[in-house]
């Protein structure tokens, strides 16, 4: 069974998917999306059976999301660390930060999609468009491009917030480990 720490680290990559910008990706992703798809399909008349209030429907939406959102963005992450070798031993410039943030959008766009037809089975919910329910595939596109502009403007938002560092050394994360330990005998063993 892999540690917490290990599943951050791309295999073969020698970089670490930064731990706090992982969370704060997936977190704005899910709640910020989740809330932009909620508000649009609200607009649109969506209908679901014994739906809460609107705060709570978005809430239990987006909470759902969370590991959709994660896992889409450790796998884009991971998935640039390997193409880009050296990322994480630089600073990134714009043409990579923006690169990365439209990899990780997309990514996560399409995995909202494919699990959009979950939330209408678990929770019974409708998508009408002039009165008519939308095939499934269809909804599901749908749901992925009006995701995707959002999802971009979140992950852009993000990356410039920590200036497009995404990713550490893993050599780097080892020894700030280690130092953790030193720093608390009463852990070690």
């Amino acid at each position: 069974m892999a540690s917490s720490s290990q599943l951050l680290v791309p295999p073969s990559a020698g970089v670490r998917v930064r731990p706090g910008l992982l969370v704060a990706m997936t977190l704005a992703l899910a709640y910020g999306g989740g809330l932009w798809l909620h508000l649009v399909h609200e607009a649109e008349g969506a209908t679901e059976t014994g739906a809460p209030s609107p705060v709570i429907h978005w809430l239990r939406d987006s909470t759902l999301l969370v590991p959709v959102a994660m896992a889409a963005v450790w796998v884009t992450l991971a998935l640039a660390a390997r193409l880009r070798p050296g990322l994480a031993a630089r600073r990134a410039g714009p043409v990579t930060v923006v690169t990365l943030a439209a990899s990780v959008a997309l990514v996560t766009s399409i995995a909202e999609a494919l699990a959009s037809p979950l939330h209408g089975v678990v929770f019974g919910a409708h998508h009408h468009h002039d009165g008519v329910e939308l095939p499934l595939p269809v909804h599901m596109a749908y749901d992925g491009l009006i995701a995707l502009a959002p999802n971009l403007l979140i992950v852009l938002v993000v990356l410039l917030a920590v200036r497009g560092r995404a990713w550490r050394p893993a050599a780097l994360a080892s020894t700030r480990r280690r130092l953790a330990f030193r720093a608390l005998p009463s852990m070690r063993r």
